[in-house]
């Protein structure tokens, strides 16, 4: 129980990693005239260390997700 309560955790550090670097790029992206990936690069980073490869490759997979959604709604 208490390894399913650890995994839980790296996932979670995941998503809100993802979800604050998708903040703080919403929040500055009026003051760049280029998109802005280094949010999504240390959401990424920060979660492949805390939490491995599998974590990691989730918040890869947001954060292309995340991306994608913002570029398609800057048009």
């Amino acid at each position: 129980m208490n390894r399913i309560n650890l995994e839980f955790k790296h996932y979670v550090v995941a998503v809100l990693s993802v979800a604050i670097a998708l903040i703080v790029t919403l929040a500055i992206e009026n003051l760049f005239d280029r998109s802005l990936i280094g949010p999504f690069l240390a959401a990424v980073a920060l979660t492949a260390w805390y939490g491995g490869i599998k974590p990691g490759s989730v918040a890869v997979i947001l954060s292309i997700l995340a991306c994608n959604s913002l570029h398609l709604s800057s048009f």
